[in-house]
This record gives structure tokens, C-alpha cells and sequence, in this order.
């Protein structure tokens, strides 16, 4: 699963399957001897046609995976947004409660 905050995750291409990596399970990719591609998140969404073209050069035959990555890493930014704004929600409410607890 990719780190909550988003910033360790990559995806390893090993061939012809991109993988989602993180530095917990790096190290499995690394003793791998074969070719391997790593490439970050936001560098994916930055240059998202940069990617393909470089893909396509690796003969890599799944170019539409480039574009479910980025809807699916929309849909992660998306949900962890959500969930911060509930987060800091239901920690002001708590907050509200200790103090009308205090003041009792």
C-alpha cells in the first residue's frame, strides 16, 4: 500500500508489469537482476506524455497503465484530502469538548 502522505511511493516497471513500490518493500526490487524503471508519482503526472514516449521506446505495451495511474493517484489525492479535512474535523470537536468538559 502506498505510504499515507504520499511521498515514498513509485512505480517499478519490471517486465512489462509496473508495480507500486515504497522504501519498506524496495528493498525486493533492488536484488533483482534485471532492468528495472523507477519513476515517481509527480514526476508521472508532470510529464505524463514525456513517460509515454519514453515507454514506448522501452516497447513497453501497456501505455494506457500511464494514464490509470494518474486517475488513480487523483483518486488517492482526492480521498486523503477528505479524510484530512475530517481528521482536523473531529479534532476540533474534540477540542470543543474538552473544553466544555473543563468548564463544568
Amino acid at each position: 500500500m502506498p505510504n499515507r502522505k504520499g511521498g515514498n511511493e513509485q512505480f517499478c516497471l519490471i517486465n512489462d508489469r509496473i508495480k507500486i513500490v515504497n522504501k519498506t518493500n524496495l528493498s525486493k526490487f533492488v536484488s533483482l537482476k534485471i532492468h528495472t524503471i523507477m519513476l515517481q508519482l509527480n514526476y508521472i503526472r508532470e510529464n505524463r506524455d514525456k513517460v509515454i514516449e519514453r515507454l514506448g521506446v522501452k516497447n513497453f505495451k501497456e501505455i494506457g497503465l500511464v494514464d490509470e495511474i494518474i486517475t488513480l493517484d487523483e483518486q488517492r489525492r482526492k480521498i486523503q484530502s477528505e479524510s484530512d479535512a475530517l481528521s482536523a474535523e473531529a479534532n476540533s470537536s474534540a477540542k470543543k469538548n474538552r473544553r466544555i468538559n473543563a468548564s463544568r
